[in-house]
């Protein structure tokens, strides 16, 4: 992700930061995470007369960024919401149409090499799988990836 910080000069006919900065007159901004866990600084950067952060997410949670300029501080809230789980991250090979069995029909769902390797934890749960008709396979990610994907297969009648 990347987020601008527009810097305000005080006069009007002012040559922009970043020119008066490339003549050492002016430090280079800084950016700090309180929780690099969370999120870490990649750089920070003038351009113009903006601050422009490129921030690396790490884990879900929230931190704290500190950008400082001349003396001037900001603090910025930074929240890393869960990814959401994609369709293709499954095989759902084995869910086709099935033939009634008198039991729940439980086609296996698997993790696909398309997925994020640090994807680990998902449930799969079934529903209307137990009578002749649509049933459907519901894929719910945990930890940092949420969201659900589901699949419906038929279950047809000797």
């Amino acid at each position: 992700k990347t987020y601008v910080i527009n810097v305000t000069q005080k006069s009007g006919q002012c040559k922009p930061a970043e020119d008066i900065a490339a003549k050492n007159a002016l430090k280079a901004p800084t950016a700090v995470s309180k929780n690099t866990n969370v999120a870490v600084v990649s750089s920070c950067t003038l351009t113009g007369d903006s601050i422009v952060l490129k921030v690396q997410p790490k884990a879900v949670g929230t931190t704290k960024i500190t950008v400082t300029f001349e003396g001037k501080k900001a603090n910025l809230t930074l929240r890393v919401a869960k990814q959401g789980v994609q369709q293709e991250w499954f095989d759902f090979s084995a869910v086709t149409n099935t033939v009634y069995t008198g039991k729940a029909i439980k086609p296996k769902v698997t993790k696909s090499t398309v997925a994020p390797a640090d994807f680990k934890k998902f449930v799969v749960t079934y529903s209307n799988n137990k009578k002749v008709g649509t049933a459907t396979v519901t894929v719910e990610g945990k930890g940092n990836y949420g969201g659900t994907v589901s699949k419906t297969f038929t279950i047809t009648g000797n």
